[in-house]
């Protein structure tokens, strides 16, 4: 009993430490990470044995499930998926800044793919997917932003001209 109950506090604050994450960013598993601290607390707060093993057979169902639900989370914390979800997200708030200049169907359909995936409650299985939607962004908006240094370019182009000829 006192080991699991070592074992839920230990969890409870890398659940807490984790949660500071999310202050920062829209990760997936806010939920879990929620729930399982209250499970953790509500085992934790047991003082007697009986009510500890009440408790638990209780929540057996939860632990389970929280168990189940926490690896990918766990995993997604800890390897490179966190890294590349941040440069998504950062992709994303480039192209929300200055999408009412840009019309380009190619862009906004890799941008359209790329938010599916980040706004998923459950992503991990499709983050493999986003180093090569974020590799299409970069070609997309690069392509976007060539065009629109032409366009400015062409009419400072004549005057430029007239000044040459003197």
């Amino acid at each position: 009993m006192k080991f699991f109950i070592t074992f839920a506090d230990e969890l409870m604050t890398e659940l807490r430490v984790m949660k500071k994450d999310y202050d920062r960013a829209k990760y997936p598993g806010i939920k879990v990470v929620d729930e399982g601290i209250r499970i953790m607390s509500d085992i934790a707060r047991n003082q007697s044995a009986v009510e500890f093993f009440q408790t638990v057979s209780r929540k057996q169902d939860d632990l389970l499930d929280f168990a189940e639900d926490y690896e990918p989370i766990k995993a997604f914390f800890a390897g490179e998926q966190k890294g590349i979800f941040d440069k998504a997200l950062l992709y994303l708030e480039k192209y929300d800044d200055s999408k009412t200049y840009i019309v380009d169907v190619e862009l906004e359909s890799v941008v359209d793919a790329i938010r599916t995936i980040v706004k998923k409650d459950k992503p991990f299985t499709d983050i493999p997917k986003l180093p090569e939607l974020l590799k299409q962004f970069t070609d997309a908006y690069t392509k976007v932003l060539d065009n629109s240094l032409c366009l400015c370019l062409i009419p400072c182009q004549n005057p430029r001209r007239e000044c040459l000829k003197y």
